[in-house]
Formats: C-alpha cells, structure tokens, sequence
C-alpha cells in the first residue's frame, strides 16, 4: 500500500473522483498533477505526490478507493528507490495522471457518447409505430439504435410513406451489417458522404438505387 497505489486509484477512477470535488480542489489536483508529470526530479515528485494525496484526503470519504489505498502507507521515499522497474512503474504511472490533464483530445468514451448523441436526435419511429405499419421492428434488415435510457429507436428514413422499408435501404442495410453494427450504418447513411457529396439518406427516392448500392459497396471494400 503507499502513494503508488493511491495515484494508481486515481489514474483509474480519474473521471469519478473528479466529478467528486468541488470546483477549487479539482482545478487544485489537475494543477498538482501536471506538477507531478512533468518534475524531473524524484524528491520534489514525491512531495507532489503527497500534496495530490494530502488534497484527496481532505475532499474523499474515508472509504473511498484512493484513502484505502493509501492507508497505513509508510511512505517510502522516492529518493531511495534505485530498482529500474520501480521507477520505470511510477514513470509510467505519472505519465498516464498526465494525460488526464494534458491530452487536448476527447476521450474514447466521450467521442463514442457524442457520437451516439447525434444520430439519437434524428427523427426516428418507436416499435410501435413500425409495428403499425406491419413490419417486424426487429428484423435484420433494419437498423435499431438503443438508447442510453434503454429504449430503442428505429432511424425514419428508412421506411417510405406507407410505412414499410425502402427496398434499397433493406439492400444496403444487409451489405453494411446493419444487425451486426446498428451505429455504423446508421453513420453512414445519416453522415455525409464524401464520394456521394451528400447525406446518402436524403438520396433515397432521388438517385437511382444502383448509385447508393454502389456507394454501400465501396464503404465495404474498404472495411
């Protein structure tokens, strides 16, 4: 148990333990913790690393991970510590807190939420509504986009007006794998295009079909 393992916690559960403090100790930590990633030098490190924990105590419950973790630690110096693979380690470790401050990119997770943030606000039909007009909600054919409050949603465009599947979006569709990747081919369709130069499902009806099933083909040639 010791400081390591504390700022392990804290790289792992980084966003949760952020969310926990208030405004001021969460600008304070991210503040200690490029400190931490970028000072050469161990001792001064270590007195980081005991300025990030000495903050957390005071924000954290007394049960939460990271105290627990760091609990009955004596705190070895980081001075001592000559084993390559113990300071390869805590590289490492500080590098990874680093990125949580210092990356300008979006996380996965918030790039894939987005992601899914978007195509959900496109207009959509319930089960119900496909099922009225006598199709099957949950064939293959169709995409079925799940929400995050555990409803599902079938993307409108593609059913025409008397309710059924476009022939051309069962087509394609079935050439994407839309069963299999609900999200991706409901990109494609609802995304834009860049061979088409347009939003391919709002080619429906005014292209030739052929057009959009060779559009389909070669998003899958390149897979």
């Amino acid at each position: 148990m010791g400081i390591s393992e504390a700022l392990t916690v804290l790289s792992r559960q980084w966003r949760e333990i952020h969310v926990e403090l208030e405004p001021g100790a969460a600008a304070s930590l991210d503040a200690l913790v490029k400190r931490l990633a970028n000072e050469p030098h161990p001792v001064l490190a270590e007195e980081c690393a005991h300025q990030i924990a000495d903050l957390l105590s005071r924000s954290l419950s007394q049960d939460h991970p990271f105290r627990r973790a760091l609990a009955g630690t004596t705190r070895r110096s980081l001075a001592a510590v000559h084993d390559p693979d113990t300071l390869l380690e805590w590289l490492q470790l500080t590098e990874s807190l680093g990125a949580q401050v210092e990356l300008p990119y979006p996380r996965l997770e918030e790039v894939a939420t987005r992601a899914a943030e978007w195509l959900l606000a496109e207009p959509a039909l319930s089960a119900r509504e496909v099922s009225a007009s006598g199709q099957d909600p949950y064939a293959p054919f169709l995409i079925r986009l799940e929400r995050p409050d555990g409803g599902e949603q079938w993307p409108a465009f593609q059913f025409s007006p008397d309710g059924s599947p476009w022939a051309v979006v069962r087509e394609i569709n079935q050439i994407l794998d839309a069963e299999d990747d609900p999200w991706g081919v409901a990109d494609w369709w609802l995304g834009e295009n860049h061979l088409a130069g347009a939003i391919p499902a709002r080619l429906i009806g005014e292209i030739d079909d052929a057009t959009l099933i060779e559009l389909a083909l070669d998003e899958r040639s390149e897979v």
